[in-house]
């Protein structure tokens, strides 16, 4: 092939940048030598992000990427907490501490944003994006372990509304957990779940924000006849034809359920009905505020 048609060499920068990649020393001198490896980071197109492992500037705060660059520096141990769980579930939010699960004695030097935690090391592996995880139910353990406590409720039931696990391999986790901060509440929380009696967020509703009076008012999955159709609110008054719906744009996402309520509230609004809406983040981030809202409604009902 002439000289001038054979295609230019891809750059250690592109290579990294191109897709999620991360690289080891050994493997990014072997292909573009010493001298380009130093030159790119020191010029800050390539970053070290673990001892001996490199990736591309552009993608430096990809998940993806962390969770690769943990499998490449530690073939030993198995991603673990949030970080497995986005990786499993892409809906849930990406953690800003990554985690990896390391066998007892393994003691690394490892950046700021990675916590190692010492113990068993699953035998069964999960595989998410290309990246060796622990098993999803191990991986919420090991999320509420590395969380702050006013934290560790929300991604319970958010990796639960997401199907992230099964309750009974969780149970299982956690005898061999014996250590686990705030187990007593995780196990509450396994036996809500699994009573089956509401969702997440109802429970959160009805035993956390709307309670005491004027709350008590208020019927819980009531049947209401509106003559051509029935339906059953989340939250029911009565008197002042208040209803309260407990989900938000996050869980009815389709368009065709969309579709649905949108038409329900036409009908119940025709009925005479108002109807408020409120979603996980609201109850969880802002519930004095639903609860100020609902009250003004009713108020105004008067």
């Amino acid at each position: 092939m002439p000289l001038a048609s054979r295609p230019k060499p891809i750059s250690l920068e592109a290579f990294l940048n191109h897709e999620p990649r991360v690289l080891s020393r050994e493997q990014a001198v072997q292909r573009w030598g010493r001298r380009a490896l130093d030159g790119e980071v020191a010029a800050g197109t390539v970053v070290r992000l673990l001892p001996d492992v490199y990736c591309g500037r552009e993608l430096r705060a990809d998940p993806i990427v962390w969770a690769l660059g943990l499998n490449l520096w530690h073939p030993a141990g198995l991603v673990t907490g949030g970080l497995a769980l986005h990786l499993h579930r892409p809906q849930l939010p990406a953690p800003s501490l990554a985690s990896i699960r390391v066998a007892s004695g393994f003691r690394p030097r490892a950046r700021d944003w990675v916590a190692c935690i010492q113990g068993i090391v699953p035998e069964t592996e999960g595989y998410a994006q290309g990246v060796r995880t622990v098993p999803t139910a191990w991986a919420l353990v090991d999320a509420w372990r590395t969380s702050p406590p006013q934290a560790r409720r929300n991604i319970f039931y958010e990796a639960f509304w997401a199907r992230a696990f099964g309750l009974e391999y969780l149970r299982r986790i956690m005898e061999v957990s014996p250590r686990l901060p705030g187990r007593a509440e995780l196990l509450r929380l396994i036996d809500a779940c699994e009573a089956g009696a509401t969702t997440p967020l109802e429970r959160i509703a009805q035993e956390e924000t709307f309670v005491r009076p004027p709350f008590d008012e208020f019927e819980w999955q009531a049947t209401l006849d509106l003559g051509h159709r029935r339906v059953r609110p989340d939250m029911l008054h009565r008197k002042k034809k208040v209803i309260v719906e407990l989900d938000g744009a996050r869980y009815h996402e389709s368009r065709t359920a969309q579709s649905a309520d949108h038409e329900r509230d036409i009908d119940l609004a025709a009925a005479g009905y108002t109807t408020l809406r409120f979603g996980w983040r609201d109850l969880t981030k802002r519930p004095a505020w639903c609860r100020r809202r609902v009250i003004e409604v009713l108020e105004r009902r008067s």
